[in-house]
Order: structure tokens, then sequence, then C-alpha cells
């Protein structure tokens, strides 16, 4: 014979027993039914539920709650209820019902502690409840320009401004505002109280005027706390100076004659190429050909009895150019 209590506590049993020899005894017991310890209380087929929580170090708005590791032997739970106060769970104070999801995302006042509750619910109707505690600590976002080149500082210029950061939390926007030193303009209003940005973004690329210029940055976070930095630069002209020599210097050279680039030169980095245009006239003034040449150094016999003008493009390392222009006769 097996008997199901319903609810927990002391029972006392009896058994009445006649064997076949007429003889009779009787047998009592007495003994104690315990719940199996869980919030519901114990029954067979209960759920068990279960909270995870991030950010945890540190504790930081918004706080996201996932109710999906919860589970029940027997059934599905149909139910995930959410709520919270301020305080421990015993304390003054009743639980705010918030929703109900299997997952929850809230934000909480800083430097109070909160707690938060989970209450499952399965197909059989049973429930089981469990609890978190959290203090969530104050952030605010820190801003970082970053940029280059840096030595020399020529154009473009890029600005990285992801090592921007905000504990626990994700920095939104990226907001980058430009002011040229007032020495060199009438703009008086101060740097972030221009009438918009410049430009939105994690990085920002920029050519300036060769005066001092100060850049900005405002990051804000998910939580609509922002933070500022900001550098000054003061860009250098970049581009080289392209200059060509021809040799011998007569005004009617004879062959063979060198076109000589040796002396350009560029304030940044190195001259990268030398590219050579060279339109070759008769003494129409028609225009009969016309020749590419590359190198620092160019020597060769021409044609005569012919002109010949030329462009000389140099180029340097950051992609900056300049042209220089110039004739010769070659002699009969």
């Amino acid at each position: 014979m097996t008997v199901t209590f319903e609810q927990t506590g002391t029972y006392s049993a009896g058994l009445f027993a006649k064997f076949s020899d007429g003889e009779v005894e009787d047998v009592a017991k007495e003994g104690t039914i315990e719940g199996s310890g869980d919030d519901s209380g114990g029954e067979t087929g209960d759920p068990v539920a279960n909270i995870e929580y991030s950010p945890q170090d540190p504790v930081a708005n918004p706080i996201s709650f996932d109710g999906s590791g919860s589970s029940t032997p027997e059934g599905e739970i149909e139910s995930y209820e959410w709520y919270h106060k301020q305080g421990e769970p015993d304390s003054d104070g009743m639980f705010e019902y918030v929703l109900e999801s299997e997952t929850y995302e809230d934000s909480f006042e800083s430097g109070t502690t909160w707690s938060v509750k989970l209450e499952v619910t399965n197909s059989a109707g049973n429930t089981a409840t469990e609890t978190v505690t959290f203090t969530p600590v104050e952030t605010e976002p820190v801003a970082n320009i970053e940029y280059s080149p840096q030595d020399p500082v020529y154009n473009p210029i890029t600005f990285d401004a992801s090592g921007s950061s905000v504990a626990g939390g994700e920095i939104v926007s990226y907001d980058w505002y430009l002011k040229e030193d007032e020495e060199y303009t009438d703009n008086t209003t101060p740097l972030f109280e221009q009438n918009r940005p410049s430009a939105t973004g994690e990085t920002y690329e920029e050519s300036f005027s060769n005066n001092p210029w100060t850049v900005g940055l405002e990051v804000t976070d998910a939580n609509g706390n922002t933070d500022r930095d900001s550098v000054t630069v003061s860009p250098i002209d970049a581009t080289p100076n392209a200059v060509a020599n021809v040799y011998p210097e007569e005004i009617s050279p004879p062959n063979p004659i060198t076109l000589d680039a040796s002396e350009s030169t560029t304030p940044v980095g190195s001259i990268e190429s030398y590219e050579w245009e060279i339109r070759k006239y008769n003494y129409d003034d028609e225009k009969v050909d016309t020749l590419h040449r590359t190198g620092e150094v160019v020597e060769e016999n021409w044609d005569t009895p012919y002109v010949y003008t030329f462009d000389l493009i140099v180029t340097n390392d950051v992609g900056e150019h300049d042209q220089y222009y110039d004739s010769f006769k070659p002699e009969a």
C-alpha cells in the first residue's frame, strides 16, 4: 500500500495483523514528512527559477537579466514574471511588478542596492522564484583622441576615437568639432558651442590650412552621459618642390642631353616618383610626338632639328605632388 502526503509534518501510522494461528499483533510508527527545500515547497514537478545578469564587473547600467536558464522537470515553463525593488529583498517595501518576458533589461539608480526577482510558472501551475541583489556603480564615459601623422603633422590628418571607453557600457555617439585659432579667424564661439558638429563617427579625416586648429571630440554613452577631449594641431605644407636642370647648360646643348631632377625636395617623407612628359615640336611649332620617361635622371640623344618642352611631376610618399616646366633645343 502506498500513501502520498499532501503536506509536510509529523504523521503516525498503525498496522493491525492477525496470523493463521489466531495470534494478533498491533504495530504503530511515527515519522516526519519534510519538504524538498526549494522556494516552491518541494512538490514533485516544481520548476527551478534561474537568473543570469550582466554586466557584473562592474555592475553598470543598463543591466540585462536572463531567465532562460530556468527549468522544470515536468511540462514547460509558461511564464516568466519580473519584479524589482530598491533595497535588500527583506527590506521595507514591496516588490513592484515590471513585465512578463524571458529576458528583462533596465537601468537603475547608481550607488544604491536593488533587488530583482523572477517568478516562473510551469504548465502544471507550479511556481518558483529567484532573487538577485546588486549595487550599480556610477559610470561615466572617457573621451580619447589619437591622430596621425604626428611628426610632422601634415594633411590629411586622421583622428581616431576608438580609445574612448565607458565601464560596463557602450559609447553610442562620437561628435567632432573644429575651430581655427582665433589669430586667424573672427570666429569667437567656444569649440563645443559651434552650431553643430563637423562630423560624426568613431574616426574622422580632415585637411586643414597651415594654421593652428583645435579638434574636439564629445562622446555619449547609452545612458546619455558625455565626456570631451580636444587636441590642437598645426599642419605643415607637405607639397614637394619639383626642380629640373638641363645639362649641358647651353641655349642649344649638344647630345647627349640630361634632364636632372635631383634637386627636387619634399618637406616630409621622401620623393616616391619622377614622371616626365616630353613634347616634341617641329619648326612650324607643330607637336609631332609625346614622350614619357620616369626616374630622377633622364639622359638621351634627342632628335634634331626639334624643340622639346617637358613637364616634370614629382610625388612624395604622402601623395602630394608638384610640377615643373621647361624646354630645350638640341644642337644639330
